[in-house]
């Protein structure tokens, strides 16, 4: 990738002009099938996930102060004109107000506040935030005198948590020549917003693994990617470029600990369901290829050197239950091995073995390994 171009922004105006950005694909696509083989894991494993994660990009500007210290909200609506009692014709008095307003207050602005918790509680039967009422619950009297800020919101989406989990994930792990030139033929596309009508998730990204598959450039790899995002809602490729390009590690480590855990819950899922140790094996190998090599690799030789418990075996549902919950307390990577040894120092040597190399197998081939 040239030096100079590494500052332009995905989604930016600037046109990106280099066809060939420098990747060794023949180097790089290992790591490239790896990359894929996990996003499609995870996107089957965030389809259980309910979770929705929010996101708002704001900016900050002068706010309105009240005689209480409130934020006045801006815009808010008020039925305006009408003595108590009396019918409200909603078509001809509701208000939008942007200022503060002395309705039914002569020479005493008041308006709407920010929050449940400042200003006076309003009677008017349509204060409240459900539907057909104001959107807010509190007002107070308008204070010229003081001056505040607020965030203004220029954009906000609401996503399945998982699936915006795992396309961060794949972003941080992506090589960064194919990424940057994917991201610019997606900014050249007219892309459907909404992605309504598209392929499920889970089957872009296996659509994805298959197309990186049978790539022989790193100009056929940004295709594919370019593929798989533009049917993605662009609002969720979005929230995940902020997550990847974070510079907070522990932004990135809390991104990593959720895809972990969408794996965890998934092989509790899987292994609920099995009917046999050979499908066991199946599931704990489907854990231990998505999870990084190294962070596997010392989850397995940990519990192969433990020696076998004299306790009475636990069910296995307890187990995998046991691991979710150490899962999600795990702190780094070396927490989460802690996690998956303890969890594998429980199963016979034999399946720890069945299931590594299996694993192993899966990481070299991707999905197909399975086969």
């Amino acid at each position: 990738l040239h030096p100079g171009r590494v500052g332009i922004k995905p989604y930016s105006s600037s046109h990106w002009h280099d066809t060939k950005p420098v990747a060794e694909w023949q180097a790089a696509k290992p790591a490239a099938l790896k990359a894929g083989y996990d996003l499609s894991n995870c996107m089957v494993a965030a389809q259980k996930d309910r979770g929705v994660v929010r996101v708002r990009i704001v900016e900050k500007v002068p706010a309105t102060m009240t005689k209480q210290g409130c934020t006045c909200k801006m815009p808010w609506t008020f039925y305006r004109g009408h003595e108590e009692g009396e019918a409200v014709q909603e078509s001809a008095n509701l208000h939008s107000f942007e200022r503060c307003s002395t309705n039914r207050s002569p020479g005493r602005p008041w308006c709407a506040v920010e929050g449940d918790d400042c200003g006076s509680q309003s009677d008017d039967p349509h204060a409240g935030r459900g539907e057909g009422q104001y959107g807010w619950t509190h007002w107070d009297y308008c204070d010229e005198a003081k001056q505040g800020w607020t965030h203004k919101t220029l954009w906000e989406a609401t996503h399945s948590a998982g699936q915006v989990t795992c396309v961060a994930e794949f972003l941080i792990a992506s090589d960064k020549a194919t990424e940057w030139r994917a991201l610019d033929l997606l900014r050249q596309q007219v892309v459907d917003k909404d992605a309504k009508g598209h392929p499920a998730a889970a089957e872009l990204a296996s659509n994805y693994e298959a197309c990186i598959r049978g790539a022989d450039s790193g100009s056929s790899a940004s295709f594919c990617e370019t593929s798989m995002l533009s049917h993605l809602p662009q609002s969720l490729v979005r929230h995940a470029l902020l997550i990847s390009r974070a510079s907070s590690i522990k932004v990135h480590w809390a991104n990593r600990q959720r895809v972990y855990l969408l794996y965890s819950l998934q092989m509790q899922g899987c292994l609920h369901h099995a009917s046999g140790r050979r499908e066991g094996d199946v599931c704990i190998a489907q854990l231990l290829s998505s999870m990084p090599e190294r962070l596997s690799a010392m989850a397995v030789s940990h519990a192969l050197h433990t020696p076998p418990s004299t306790e009475a075996p636990a069910p296995v549902s307890t187990l995998t239950r046991r691991m979710v919950v150490c899962m999600q307390a795990a702190s780094d990577k070396d927490a989460a091995a802690f996690c998956v040894a303890s969890f594998l120092a429980h199963a016979p040597h034999g399946t720890v073995r069945e299931a590594a190399s299996l694993g192993r197998r899966v990481r070299d081939y991707g999905s197909a390994g399975f086969d």
